[in-house]
């Protein structure tokens, strides 16, 4: 069951005054006010306490009687038809045609907005007539006399049909762009060669037809325009072959020594070869005669005793310090065991008023060379005592 309101003798609401509880009646608490003005009625309590009656209906003559007189015109074309049409198209979004006016930015002057008759007046001055339509100039974004004008049904439609064949003109360029990537290409320069038209498909390519620098025009494919295959008409390669020092290769790619003169080449100079740390990172370098052309560096090895096996050495006749420059002077081909002696690892051993590599004593003396090494690295024995134990 719903609990009964209060109801206070004497309580205001707006302009009435409770005068008597009537109870509930048909399910709903009745009470009898008395307004300002001295009319006593029956109200539903509710209403007077949400608001809904604040009088016995003076205030709002009252609030009718203030209000100022308006132009008289409401029931005008101009009025009905077009004033407020344009008012609503700028401020309404809830009207159909706000998205192409007040969406754009498009509002009323001042002058307007807010008094109907200044309208009224400029579009009498104006030549409207019932039947036409008030025009707003492409380029205004303000409905005001400047941008302004009527015009009759026929022409309103006229500028439509216009409108729309240039929208569907520019709907139909950006679609046959967007469908043929050549013709915002045209007139852009690749390397010499300048696009002038689109010639269509031909054998599934798209061709073009561009104009070189040297004056003369050629039918190409647009795809090895643009990624830089063709370059030229032609006339660029003829340029490059008249400029080309024409000689004949040597023909000994295949020869062993051309593997070992690329193999001395990445030692010294190719950092991401696995022994340059040993060479090219050591200072160690190549004569210009040798590194610049195979063919000197052919020629020494054949005059200076190179024979299949043999291995391309720069220590032998180079300083103590170790050869750095694989040139004429210091190279030579010698057999695999006698290069082994003038590696930096070598150990040299002073013994018996002569000087040699350990593995050169351990030959001469018949010696196991890993137990002879373990001897003096590892036990610290003396040479004469590592030398003559068995």
């Amino acid at each position: 069951m719903r609990k009964r309101q209060n109801i206070v003798i004497g309580e205001k609401f707006g302009r009435l005054c409770i005068t008597k509880d009537l109870g509930a009646i048909k399910g709903r608490t009745e009470v009898i006010a008395v307004c300002e003005c001295g009319i006593t009625k029956q109200y539903r309590f509710r209403h007077l306490k949400d608001g809904r009656i604040k009088s016995c209906g003076c205030l709002g003559k009252e609030l009718l009687s203030k209000r100022a007189k308006t132009h008289g015109l409401t029931g005008h074309p101009l009025f009905r038809i077009v004033y407020q049409s344009m008012k609503q198209r700028c401020y309404y979004k809830a009207k159909a045609g706000y998205k192409y006016y007040g969406g754009r930015g498009v509002r009323v002057c001042d002058e307007w907005k807010n008094n109907f008759s200044s309208f009224y007046n400029w579009a009498i001055e104006n030549g409207w007539q019932e039947g036409k339509k008030l025009d707003l100039d492409k380029a205004g974004m303000v409905f005001c006399p400047e941008y302004c004008s009527f015009i009759t049904r026929e022409e309103s439609s006229n500028r439509t049909l216009l409108k729309n064949k240039i929208k569907n003109q520019l709907v139909t360029a950006q679609n046959k762009i967007k469908n043929n990537p050549v013709i915002q290409f045209i007139g852009t320069k690749f390397n010499l060669l300048t696009i002038v038209s689109d010639e269509g498909m031909s054998n599934n390519r798209r061709m073009v037809a561009v104009k070189c620098d040297c004056g003369s025009e050629k039918k190409i494919g647009f795809a090895t325009v643009k990624n830089g295959t063709a370059k030229s008409c032609g006339c660029l390669r003829v340029i490059s072959n008249k400029k080309m020092v024409h000689r004949t290769t040597h023909g000994l790619v295949k020869h062993p020594l051309y593997r070992v003169w690329v193999g001395v080449r990445k030692r010294c100079y190719n950092s991401k070869c696995p022994e340059f740390k040993n060479y090219g990172g050591r200072g160690v370098t190549m004569c210009d005669e040798w590194r610049e052309d195979f063919l000197p560096f052919y020629e020494w090895a054949i005059s200076n005793g190179y024979k299949k096996g043999l291995e391309l050495d720069k220590d032998k006749f180079a300083s103590n310090e170790g050869g750095k420059v694989y040139s004429p002077e210091f190279c030579s081909f010698i057999s695999r065991d006698e290069n082994a002696k003038y590696r930096r690892s070598n150990i040299s051993i002073h013994y018996n008023g002569e000087e040699k590599c350990l593995s050169q004593w351990c030959i001469d003396l018949g010696l196991h060379y890993f137990r002879t090494y373990g001897r003096l690295r590892q036990l610290n024995w003396s040479v004469n005592k590592a030398f003559s134990t068995q």
